[in-house]
């Protein structure tokens, strides 16, 4: 828990820039304790789909475990649905203040683009890479379907990182609680790379003594962490 809770990435995007990506975590980590039982009926597998969705409700850049999720516990029709269903779930979120805020939720929610950034594909700001990306999140999930589920999770979310087109200082979190359950040298390497560039950075702490570390060096650290989980032995 304490790789978690002090992790400096958690620590200081929570805690100094303000965001509730952890939550959403909370609620990823709920799924996958449901779909991981030993023995789990229909009830159990609705109940790891509706935690999922709940995250991707709350914050829809967790988009990618949710179809971890579904595709682990669901046959591709099924699981097409349920994620179908939770995009619908998204949407009615906002029908109680679309009278109000319609024109913005459109802009600022819907319409929503990450920011270019000195960051991997970021770096391009190609319109045409977002949707590109979710269809290859979504193949993905069947490159890893032998995997274990906490193993996915880490999996998906480092993939994110690696190849997300916009980038968010809130994405870096993402990792944070499914390598905790797997530390490993790649989690400490992308944990002090990301913490050190978030005390430098003039969105956070804007530390100078710490400002030279880029966001270059940010998402090398997680390509590599992503590199080293994708080609493990799966033994372990």
């Amino acid at each position: 828990a304490s790789y978690f809770y002090l992790n400096p990435v958690s620590f200081l995007l929570t805690g100094v820039h303000g965001q509730f990506e952890n939550v959403c975590l909370y609620f990823l980590l709920l799924a996958v304790r449901l779909a991981v039982q030993p023995v789990l009926d229909e009830n159990g597998h609705r109940r790891a789909w509706l935690w999922a969705t709940a995250a991707f409700v709350l914050k829809h850049l967790t988009f990618f475990g949710l179809v971890l999720v579904v595709r682990h516990l669901f046959d591709r029709q099924r699981a097409l649905r349920l994620l179908i269903l939770s995009v619908v779930l998204f949407a009615v979120s906002f029908l109680p203040y679309w009278r109000g805020a319609g024109e913005e939720i459109v802009s600022n929610v819907l319409g929503y683009r990450s920011h270019s950034a000195p960051y991997g594909l970021a770096a391009l700001n190609l319109r045409w890479l977002g949707p590109l990306f979710v269809a290859a999140l979504w193949a993905y999930s069947f490159i890893l379907a032998n995997r274990r589920l906490s193993t996915k999770m880490l999996l998906g979310s480092l993939f994110f990182l690696t190849f997300t087109p916009g980038f968010g200082p809130q994405y870096l979190i993402l990792p944070i609680a499914f390598g905790a359950l797997r530390p490993s040298k790649a989690f400490f390497i992308y944990t002090f790379t990301a913490g050190a560039h978030l005390l430098g950075s003039y969105h956070n702490m804007g530390i100078e003594a710490f400002s030279w570390i880029s966001l270059w060096a940010v998402w090398l650290a997680a390509a590599y962490w992503w590199g080293s989980e994708q080609f493990k032995r799966r033994a372990k």
